[in-house]
C-alpha cells in the first residue's frame, strides 16, 4: 500500500513541477519580452511631447495589385515591366540592376542609352512631388508607346530624419529634348 502512495506522491510532485515551470516561463516572457512591444509609463504624470503624424494625400498613382502573368495566365506574378507595367512571373522577369523588364522591353533597354531627365526630391511630407513624373510616363506609353522608365533612389537626410527620394524618368537618349520639353510643359 506504501508503494502506491509514494509513486502518486511522486507523480504529483512531477505534474506540479511542470505546471510550475510553465508558469514561470510565462512570467518570463511577460516580463522580460512583453514588455519590449509596449511602451514604457510615464511616471509622476509626466508629460512627454508625442510627435504628430500629418496625414497626407497618396500620391496620384497607384501601383498595379500583382494578380497572374499576363503570358503565362496560370502562373502567379512577380513583378512587372518598368516600361509597360506587364505582369510578370518568374519565368519572364529580366532584370538589370534592380530594374525590371518583360522579355521585349529587354531587348529594348540593351539596344538603346538611356538618359534621366528628371531628378525630382520627394520626403515624407511632399509624396506628391513626383506625381506629375509618373503621370508623364504613363501618358506617353497609352498614347503612343513611348517606352520609358522610372528609377527611384532613395537617401536618408539625417539633419532632419526622414529619407527622401529622387524620381528619375528615364528615356532613349535620341527623345530626350523632346520629352524634356514635354516634362517641363506638364509642371505648368
Amino acid at each position: 500500500m506504501e508503494d502506491k502512495y509514494y509513486w502518486l506522491l511522486i507523480s504529483v510532485l512531477i505534474l506540479l513541477t511542470v505546471i510550475l515551470t510553465a508558469l514561470l516561463l510565462i512570467v518570463v516572457y511577460f516580463v522580460f519580452f512583453k514588455e519590449k512591444d509596449n511602451p514604457p509609463a510615464l511616471e509622476n504624470n509626466e508629460s512627454e511631447e508625442v510627435p504628430t503624424v500629418k496625414h497626407i494625400r497618396p500620391p496620384a498613382f497607384d501601383a498595379p495589385t500583382l494578380t497572374t502573368c499576363e503570358e503565362h495566365e496560370d502562373t502567379r506574378a512577380v513583378n512587372v515591366c518598368a516600361i509597360c507595367s506587364t505582369q510578370l512571373c518568374e519565368l519572364c522577369v529580366r532584370e538589370d540592376e534592380n530594374i525590371v523588364f518583360c522579355p521585349s522591353h529587354f531587348k529594348t533597354y540593351v539596344d538603346h542609352n538611356w538618359v534621366e531627365i528628371s531628378n525630382v526630391k520627394t520626403t515624407p511630407s511632399t509624396p506628391e512631388a513626383s506625381a506629375h513624373v509618373f503621370e508623364f510616363k504613363k501618358h506617353l506609353w497609352k498614347s503612343d508607346g513611348t517606352p520609358t522608365y522610372i528609377v527611384t533612389h532613395y537617401k536618408i537626410d539625417v539633419e532632419s530624419d526622414q529619407i527622401e527620394s529622387y524620381v528619375k524618368l528615364m528615356v532613349r537618349e535620341e527623345e530626350k529634348e523632346e520629352l524634356e520639353k514635354g516634362l517641363k510643359e506638364t509642371m505648368q
